[in-house]
């Protein structure tokens, strides 16, 4: 793999704490790896708040290394869901969440 590219990752049906180790060891060796890293959330269809702060985490680091952190589409069913039930839809995250590619 090349520095500049594009390591998709894509998450579990189950993005729930009971895949949150899986989810974080996939983020980190994305960001290790990728100048972009665009996370498809297309799969999910039961996520919490562990997938969430993973999400968030991970776009920090990445911000950290110069490198961007993506959703594939906007954010739709149970993962947007828990940002609404988390209170995570609106503020500085809204754009991260409602864009997906096309915030980048």
């Amino acid at each position: 793999m090349s520095e500049g590219e594009t390591i998709i990752v894509r998450l579990p049906e189950d993005a729930t704490i009971r895949h949150a180790e899986s989810i974080a060891e996939q983020l980190k060796s994305a960001l290790a790896t990728g100048q972009t890293i665009e996370v498809d959330c297309s799969a999910v269809i039961e996520a919490d708040s562990s997938v969430l702060q993973l999400l968030i985490a991970a776009r920090k680091s990445a911000a950290a290394a110069a490198r961007a952190l993506i959703l594939g589409a906007p954010a739709a069913g149970a993962l947007r869901a828990a940002i609404i039930e988390c209170g995570l839809a609106g503020g500085s995250l809204a754009a991260f969440w409602s864009e997906g590619r096309a915030a980048q």
